[in-house]
């Protein structure tokens, strides 16, 4: 029975392995991080009055049956040091938790290593790290997932203001983030909906250039987020901290420029590619596309998916996974 090596345990390699699996193949599932089921494993559920298709309940689900599933051996703190491509397949080199190196064949490689969000701190002047009760939209991510609802950091209370900023760390050339990541208007238009839903007096802006359209219910959506948000299509520039840990920005317009105050900070991070994909493209003679990310697709015993080619949701990674995996089995069935 031929084993395959996935890379990577986010939602994308998880479906992947099962998939495999399904298929009579046993899998080797590697993760370098100590725990399983990638960023969107932290992801909250943003139903309101109807589920939101937005996909966070899969990852917890696809992981439950990878676990249970006995073809998938799961090795997590695990890194691939190298991999060496020839007619046959891959070999692969994989250090272990304790740092001892074991170098294995397989007849096909599947890259599912994902994305890593934009750091903010590299845009000092948001103040993030510095300024109280300025997250970003995965921190909000993991409160609503394990506390259930939104908390001031410096009072553990809801806030009664709350500003959402987009396209931190796309859509910017300056810090190399040129290309809209596609996901974050979604996640955080969701959560803010989430947020009114569980505090209705709450009041939230939204400071956006344009909104990018998520969902087939997009068009039926859009008009209850503006009816329940303050939508700004204004990018605040300046940000500093107010007495009472509040936060105030100076938002630039036509009128000329204005204060605003609010309790709490959201900045939407966008998608990067991880550093190390040039180090791999080299390595295994492919070309990474304009953005950094590796390309799609895949050959020669080495197949990509998910968000390690471009910023994707979840339920986009899943198809990607299921396609990745076609091409895969169609290529070793083929003998290419």
């Amino acid at each position: 029975m031929q084993e395959i090596l996935v890379i990577g345990s986010g939602i994308t390699g998880l479906t992947a392995a099962l998939d495999l699996a399904r298929l009579s193949y046993r899998v080797r599932l590697v993760e370098r991080e100590a725990g399983a089921g990638g960023h969107a494993i932290n992801y909250a559920c943003k139903a309101t009055e109807t589920c939101q298709q937005c996909g966070a309940c899969l990852v917890s689900e696809t992981l439950r049956k990878v676990l249970e599933e006995p073809l998938i051996t799961l090795n997590t703190s695990t890194e691939v040091k190298d991999l060496e491509r020839d007619q046959q397949g891959v070999a692969a080199t994989l250090a272990s938790p304790s740092g001892e190196e074991e170098q294995t064949f397989f007849p096909a490689v599947l890259f599912c290593t994902g994305f890593i969000p934009f750091d903010p701190h590299k845009k000092p002047h948001f103040g993030y790290g510095r300024i109280p009760n300025m997250i970003t939209g995965f921190d909000l991510e993991a409160m609503l997932r394990h506390e259930g609802d939104v908390q001031r950091p410096t009072t553990g209370q809801p806030p009664e203001t709350v500003a959402f900023v987009q396209c931190v760390g796309s859509r910017d050339p300056v810090s190399e983030g040129a290309y809209c990541s596609r996901v974050c208007c979604a996640y955080a238009l969701r959560m803010a909906r989430v947020m009114k839903s569980q505090c209705p007096d709450m009041k939230i802006t939204f400071f956006y250039m344009d909104i990018q359209p998520f969902g087939k219910n997009f068009a039926r959506l859009w008009p209850k987020v503006k009816s329940e948000l303050r939508m700004v299509r204004e990018m605040p520039g300046e940000y500093y901290p107010v007495p009472g840990d509040r936060i105030g920005v100076i938002v630039p317009s036509d009128k000329g420029p204005r204060e605003e105050v609010f309790d709490m900070i959201v900045l939407s991070i966008g998608m990067r590619p991880l550093p190390d994909y040039a180090k791999w493209a080299e390595r295994l003679g492919v070309t990474l596309d304009r953005d950094g990310f590796l390309p799609q697709g895949g050959e020669k015993g080495v197949f990509l998916a998910g968000s390690a080619t471009g910023p994707r949701d979840i339920k986009e990674c899943v198809a990607d996974a299921h396609a990745a995996v076609r091409r895969l089995v169609q290529s070793l069935q083929e003998g290419v």
